[in-house]
């Protein structure tokens, strides 16, 4: 009994978050009410409310549903070294930024209110911190990246380093492949030695 509920939530869910999407790029999320998405999913206002607080919840739950299963195996199938890998990740969220802006903007706002944070709470996991763990992971494993600082500490240099660049991306409204380079340099000179 308990499985099919189980499966019944997970199946709402993932309507709230597919319906919520579509809807937050066709009418941009500003304009997108929580009421709205019940109404387009077909459940009560309150149902909504059980499985998301507000509408950057839904795109959180997007991102990680995007950076899971095969994501990475796909994404970085050619991608050899470190810099193949940075280079390939940042200029693809870099040109999906730029395409959903206000999408993207909302999402990253709420991320960071959850960043600041001193305890980790593995429920906000973001599908970018997947990404980030997925990097760091393989540079120490190919000794790329040759550093006594904790993982930990890595993800948040790679989260900083991609916030910075998204920044330069919002005001020059391109992804060009300096600004990339420039950022893979930026992180590479912080996590290898001399």
């Amino acid at each position: 009994m308990a499985d099919r509920r189980m499966k019944k939530a997970e199946k709402t869910r993932r309507t709230i978050v597919e319906t919520g999407m579509a809807l937050f790029k066709e009418q941009g999320v500003e304009n997108t009410s929580m009421e709205s998405i019940a109404a387009a999913c077909d459940i009560a206002k309150g149902t909504l409310y059980n499985h998301f607080h507000c509408k950057e919840a839904i795109i959180a739950s997007y991102m990680r549903q995007k950076f899971s299963g095969g994501y990475f195996e796909e994404t970085f199938r050619e991608a050899e070294t470190m810099r193949d890998r940075l280079r390939v990740v940042l200029k693809s969220l870099g040109v999906s930024i730029n395409e959903n802006q206000e999408i993207f903007e909302r999402y990253l706002v709420y991320q960071m209110q959850h960043l600041v944070s001193f305890e980790e709470k593995p429920t906000l996991e973001s599908g970018f911190k997947k990404i980030g763990d997925y990097i760091i992971e393989k540079g120490l494993e190919s000794g790329e990246i040759q550093s006594a600082l904790p993982k930990l500490v890595l993800r948040e240099f790679f989260e900083f380093i991609f916030i910075e660049m998204v920044k330069q991306i919002y005001k020059m409204g391109v992804v060009e492949d300096a600004l990339v380079e420039a950022h893979i340099d930026l992180f590479m000179s912080g996590v290898t030695k001399a």
